[in-house]
């Protein structure tokens, strides 16, 4: 055995890289091909490219949607939610001095005269602290109304602004005495 050690070892020892064959392999040091198709760069493009499409496809519809719009879709989304109001009462005094983080008094609208105050909560609109009022009328429908300081954009606006059924729920925005008011209920 220690024979053919000794064989391979004098045989390995005997066998030298010419010059020639040593600068050639050591200019290919470092050096590497790649193919002109990977297919882990047209994964990764496909996969850029998919997940940009979807952005735009999805997030463009609400980029261009209008300032109304915008509103219309968060009061009936708040609207779906039916979170429980905080304070129970059909006392609006008590219930404006109970809402004491608003900056804004709340009004009795005439466009809830008819129905009948059950309660309210705080809640937003477009980033801003609101009232959100909830009402029945005679029949059990619940009404959400939500109150909130006049935006800019609608200050020389008076009256209904705009209404539109979204989701199974007719929405109202309209402006009065100062506020911004969104009126919900769902459709039947």
């Amino acid at each position: 055995m220690n024979d053919f050690k000794s064989k391979v070892r004098d045989h390995y020892s005997s066998i030298e890289l010419s010059n020639e064959r040593l600068e050639k392999l050591q200019s290919l040091e470092g050096k590497t091909s790649r193919p002109l198709f990977s297919w882990n760069i047209f994964v990764t493009g496909f996969a850029t490219l998919s997940i940009l499409f979807a952005v735009v496809l999805v997030g463009f519809p609400q980029v261009t949607r209008s300032l109304e719009d915008n509103i219309l879709h968060e009061v009936v989304k708040n609207h779906i939610k039916n979170m429980p109001s905080e304070i129970e009462t059909s006392n609006l005094f008590a219930i404006s001095s109970k809402l004491s983080r608003l900056d804004f008094a709340i009004i009795n609208s005439t466009y809830t005269s008819d129905k009948s105050l059950v309660g309210a909560r705080y809640c937003s609109i477009q980033g801003v602290t609101a009232a959100q009022l909830q009402y029945k009328d005679t029949v059990g429908t619940r009404y959400t109304v939500y109150q909130v300081p006049v935006p800019k954009e609608f200050e020389s606006r008076k009256g209904l602004i705009k209404e539109s059924d979204i989701s199974g729920v007719h929405v109202q925005i309209y402006v009065e005495k100062g506020l911004l008011i969104g009126k919900a209920y769902s459709l039947k």
